[in-house]
């Protein structure tokens, strides 16, 4: 939630993807609709390729869908947790940004189930580590590869799909 708040403190428009209704529910809530579009849910997996095509930065955890991103050259921002950035990472870091556990727990990467430690490690990544690579990517990349943006609503400075 507090990357979506900053984002759209610094005029981002943000797309989510994904299963859980219910979470992009409470995510969305605070914020203004024109800000926020919810296809979660509601896209085939041609649809929502179609809907990460069009973002100019692509925000996820070490999902298909990140995959997905790479191989369309979307710059991505990845979180990683529990997964092996080593194994399942992109290969262009140029355009993709992996963001690590800060304490580097010795116990990962884990792919073994629940978290021994009591929760997953890819809860202690900060919320300002992770919009700070946000920035450097809309900074970096500033110039959209679309000639006209996709516009649901409001042109958008940058649009930030997360899943």
């Amino acid at each position: 939630m507090e990357v979506v708040k900053k984002g759209i403190a610094d005029n981002f428009k943000f797309v989510l993807l994904g299963l859980d209704k219910e979470r992009a529910c409470q995510l969305k809530a605070p914020f203004p609709e024109s800000r926020i579009l919810d296809l979660t849910g509601v896209t085939s997996l041609g649809q929502m390729i179609s809907a990460i095509r069009q973002c100019d930065i692509f925000l996820s955890g070490d999902t298909g869908p990140s995959h997905i991103a790479q191989a369309c050259r979307i710059p991505t921002v990845v979180l990683f947790g529990p997964s092996n950035e080593k194994e399942f990472g992109p290969a262009d870091l140029g355009l993709h940004t992996l963001v690590l556990p800060p304490d580097r727990p010795p116990c990962r990467p884990c792919v073994l189930g629940p978290c021994v430690r009591g929760r997953s490690c890819i809860e202690s990544i900060p919320v300002q580590t992770v919009y700070d690579e946000i920035r450097r990517k809309a900074h970096r990349h500033r110039h959209s590869k679309h000639d006209q943006p996709w516009q649901p609503a409001l042109p958008p400075q940058k649009l930030l799909c997360i899943i």
